[in-house]
C-alpha cells in the first residue's frame, strides 16, 4: 500500500513538472525575435518573415497600431474604426529592446488611401505597449 502512495506522488509530480515546463515553453513561442540582440536584423518584410507563425504577426500588428495610437492620442478626431491593417515592416536596430516598425494603414472612407508610419520604439517587455522613440508620417 505504501509503495502504491509513493508511486502515484512520484507520477502526480513529474505531471505537476510537465505541465510547468510547457507553458514555460509555450510562453516563449510568441516572444519577439532578437529581443536582446544588439545587432541588426530584419525581422518581417514582403520578402522575409522571420517570425514563427500568425499569432506573432498579430501581435506586431497589434503592437505597431498601439505604438501609434499611443503616439497620435493627442488628436482626439482621429476614427481608428476607418483604418484597416495594410503591411508591416519590422527591423531590429543595434540597441537592444528597439525596433523599427514600417506600419501601413489604409482608410475606407470617403477615400481609400494607405498612410505609412514609421516608428522606432522600444519595447519594456514583449507584452506591454512599447515607448515611442521616434516618429514619422
Amino acid at each position: 500500500m505504501r509503495k502504491r502512495v509513493l508511486i502515484i506522488s512520484f507520477i502526480g509530480i513529474l505531471v505537476f513538472v510537465a505541465g510547468i515546463i510547457g507553458i514555460i515553453v509555450s510562453d516563449n513561442s510568441h516572444k519577439i525575435p532578437y529581443y536582446n540582440s544588439s545587432t541588426n536584423h530584419i525581422i518581417l518584410s514582403d520578402k522575409i518573415n522571420k517570425l514563427s507563425g500568425n499569432q506573432q504577426k498579430e501581435e506586431m500588428f497589434t503592437l505597431a497600431r498601439n505604438a501609434l495610437k499611443k503616439k497620435t492620442d493627442k488628436n482626439q478626431s482621429i476614427d481608428w474604426s476607418n483604418f484597416d491593417d495594410d503591411s508591416l515592416y519590422v527591423e531590429k536596430l543595434k540597441r537592444p529592446h528597439v525596433y523599427l516598425l514600417g506600419y501601413t494603414i489604409q482608410s475606407r472612407k470617403p477615400l481609400i488611401l494607405n498612410i505609412r508610419y514609421n516608428l522606432v520604439v522600444k519595447i519594456g517587455s514583449t507584452t506591454a505597449v512599447p515607448k515611442v522613440i521616434k516618429y514619422k508620417s
